[in-house]
């Protein structure tokens, strides 16, 4: 069986990587690494360069970064059809997930951790909201007469799109805004976060009435 090793269960990174292998019906066993086991000489030497999570397969190889775990997951359960049928649909995810990461991510880790308390740059963070709504405003315009981003089923990029946006729904993107500005992807997210496969995952998501505004 697969070992899936996270410094915490509480990461949306994980969430990617454990929503996958729920969703596609692979099995894991999870191992939150603590002080003991991070310091461990053989672990350490197993870890090397790779950021968590990282997967260690039954024959003692490695994989790192979530996008490629859960890309490996889903061909090994033989979900195909949740990381693209075709190559325009694998393309369109990859695309999806690129434009994530590639821009939205570093600003929500901003958002991130202001609201919990490691950092006080308030035009930094600022800066950073701003930037999230206009990629929230992108996707609901992708999202307008469409359930799923990508080939009419949830897939890979459904999964790195809401697990990136849990912090920016739970803290920065109000009710006031998401009624005027993104009726189509509040839906989404929404729908998205009543699935089983998800509170199994990261537990229950709920998005904010007004936005916390952080204490500088």
């Amino acid at each position: 069986m697969m070992k899936l090793y996270m410094q915490t269960p509480a990461h949306f990174f994980g969430y990617t990587t454990r929503m996958t292998a729920d969703y596609c019906g692979y099995p894991y066993e999870l191992v939150i690494v603590g002080d003991e086991l991070a310091n461990d000489a053989a672990f350490k030497a197993k870890k090397a360069h790779h950021n968590f999570p990282i997967a260690e397969l039954p024959d003692g190889t490695i994989i790192s970064q979530s996008k490629a775990i859960a890309e490996f997951i889903a061909r090994e359960a033989g979900n195909q059809q949740f990381i693209g049928e075709t190559a325009f649909q694998a393309a369109e995810i990859e695309q999806w997930i690129s434009i994530i990461q590639s821009t939205h991510v570093q600003k929500m880790v901003v958002v991130a951790y202001t609201q919990f308390g490691y950092s006080q740059d308030k035009e930094a963070y600022e800066q950073a909201v701003n930037a999230i709504k206009d990629h929230a405003k992108m996707l609901d315009k992708a999202l307008e007469g469409k359930s799923w981003l990508v080939g009419g089923t949830f897939t890979l990029a459904d999964v790195v799109v809401f697990n990136s946006f849990i912090i920016p729904f739970s803290f920065v993107l109000d009710a006031g805004f998401r009624k005027a500005c993104l009726p189509n992807f509040s839906d989404y997210f929404e729908r998205i976060s009543k699935m089983p496969v998800v509170a199994r995952s990261c537990g229950y998501v709920k998005m904010c009435e007004k936005s916390l505004k952080p204490q500088f």
